[in-house]
């Protein structure tokens, strides 16, 4: 087997969708030449680092990483077709072609990691720009670093407070036995308001933004919740977000509290 045949066949021997005469026939060229087998060594770094980005994000990506996968592989090939002669010849001398070959694969496959490395940064500061929004915001007030309008555990004081800056709905004003406020205040972001309202839930601390249905647009990102009508979930590290609307208002609660106990919290809210 020729180098450029090997090296065409890498990737699918790497995700094992060869046959067993493929393989066998790779295994044996890679035996015998040192430079299919460090490159085979680089590829598979490369592999597992792109897998493992996968796994950390959204399906989405996945075609964007084909996508790049296939361009490496088609410069390899390129490289392999103007370079197989020379190689061939130098077998015979390998650590003398190895000091012309490997910076360029060395500087190559690097750059195309750094690439990819901050692709997957910018994608995942994008996507999650809005969310991490409400987590500061919850963060801050439960906190007490980012002082609530108003401070009590009676709903109808935070009612009479919030509701002079911003029409909100009266169901979103609650207390019972497994669930009580313990203030909230009106932000205003790009003059869109928006409410805050901190809840203590079986001693977790959840709060719950309001927003008008015209000032708040659903993000990538957000899984719909399965069985639950206009219903989304979204998590950013140990922080969980749970997204439903209704005809006039979107609800955003943040936590760091089980997925379970933020459903039971929606559960109280009337749309």
């Amino acid at each position: 087997m020729k180098c450029r045949q090997a090296l065409k066949l890498l990737y699918d021997f790497l995700d094992n969708q060869l046959d067993n005469k493929s393989v066998e026939e790779v295994k044996e060229h890679l035996s015998e030449c040192k430079h299919c087998f460090e490159t085979y060594t680089f590829e598979e770094h490369l592999n597992k680092f792109i897998k493992t980005k996968c796994c950390e994000n959204s399906p989405k990506h996945e075609s964007a990483v084909d996508r790049l996968k296939q361009q490496v592989q088609h410069r390899i090939n390129q490289l392999d077709e103007e370079s197989e002669e020379r190689h061939d010849e130098a077998k015979g001398s390998s650590n003398r072609f190895f000091l012309f070959r490997r910076p360029v694969f060395a500087v190559g496959f690097f750059a195309i990691i750094a690439v990819v490395a901050f692709a997957f940064y910018i994608s995942d500061a994008t996507q999650t720009a809005w969310a991490e929004d409400f987590i500061k915001n919850h963060d801050l007030a439960v906190n007490g670093e980012n002082p609530l309008d108003i401070t009590t555990d009676d709903p109808k004081m935070i009612d009479s407070c919030l509701s002079a800056k911003m029409n909100l709905p009266a169901s979103i004003f609650l207390r019972d036995n497994d669930c009580h406020p313990n203030g909230g205040k009106i932000a205003s972001d790009h003059n869109k308001p928006c409410a805050q309202i901190v809840y203590d839930v079986h001693g977790h601390q959840i709060s719950i933004f309001v927003m008008e249905l015209d000032d708040f647009s659903m993000p990538n990102g957000p899984e719909k919740v399965p069985g639950q009508e206009h219903t989304y979930h979204y998590k950013v590290k140990d922080h969980r977000l749970l997204l439903w609307n209704c005809s006039k208002y979107w609800y955003i609660a943040t936590s760091s509290s089980a997925d379970a106990l933020m459903l039971d919290f929606k559960s109280h809210f009337a749309n």
